[in-house]
Order: structure tokens, then sequence, then C-alpha cells
């Protein structure tokens, strides 16, 4: 084991002796399934499927599985970044102060407007082509 200096083990080396709970978890089974194939033995079991048998058994109860119906819970928002000029800043922002909103409710309102109004969806594809 490594040691630190007064001679305590460090965390990680206490860590890696104790192993993962997994690998923990791993060893029951398999002293379990022993066990019980020394108590029945000449039952014609195979060791195979007395581990198995017993894995199964020494496994937590599976949890319901639940259907996540849309709506119950928001999904996480994906972050933008848009790079702006300076006067398209400005217009942005005085525009979000002027009706007593932030500038990402803005460009969250004219997303949804784009995504509804065709007319605004060609004037804005118009815009695009030239670029």
């Amino acid at each position: 084991m490594a040691e630190k200096k007064g001679g305590r083990a460090s965390k990680f080396a206490k860590r890696l002796e104790a192993g993962s709970p997994r690998s923990r978890a791993a060893e029951v089974p398999a002293e379990a399934a022993r066990a019980s194939l020394a108590e029945e033995s000449g039952s014609g079991e195979s060791f195979a499927e007395a581990a198995k048998g017993a894995a199964a058994s020494a496994r937590a109860p599976a949890k319901p599985r639940t259907s996540r119906k849309r709506g119950a819970r928001p999904q996480k928002p994906v972050r933008i970044t848009v790079d702006l000029d300076p006067d398209q800043h400005e217009f942005l922002r005085d525009y979000a102060y002027g009706h007593g909103a932030k500038g990402t409710a803005v460009v969250r309102a004219l997303l949804t407007e784009l995504s509804v109004d065709a007319d605004l969806d060609a004037r804005v594809g118009e815009r695009l082509v030239g670029r």
C-alpha cells in the first residue's frame, strides 16, 4: 500500500485495495453459488447453473420502468452563442428594455413567430439567400 507522510495511506491506495462495489458484488454471487453447490452436492446441477441462479437471486429487484410523458418534465435547454454587431446588440437591448423583457425572451419570441408565420419565414429566407 502506498504510504503518505506520517504513515497514513492515501485515499487512492485504500480505494484500490477495497475494490469497486461492482467488483465486490460479482464476488458475492460466486461465493453463494459455491456454498449452495456444497450443500446440494449430487443434485445434478452444474456449477454454471448454480452460479447463474445465485446471481439472479442476489440481484436487487428491478425498478419499475416509468414512461416519461412529454411535458411532464421540461427538457434541458440548449445554449447557443450569437455574435451581433454593436448596432444589433443596442437595438435588441433597447427593444427588450422597452418591453420589460430580457434579450433572450425577445429572441425566443422571434423564433416562435418564425416557426408559425409563413410570410415571416419567406422574408427571412430571402435575406439568407443573399449571404
